[in-house]
């Protein structure tokens, strides 16, 4: 992977992993944004 690559997600082989943080007990569900090496979201 180079610099201008994101980092919060990998293929290996068939999987697809991702690095998340996650807020609990949000008041509404989403995906917020990167946020360096791994992706926000809510729940």
């Amino acid at each position: 992977m180079n610099s201008a690559e994101a980092t919060w997600y990998r293929w290996e082989e068939d999987d697809l992993i991702l690095s998340l943080r996650v807020q609990p007990r949000s008041g509404k569900d989403e995906f917020v944004a990167p946020h360096g090496d791994h992706y926000q979201g809510s729940l």
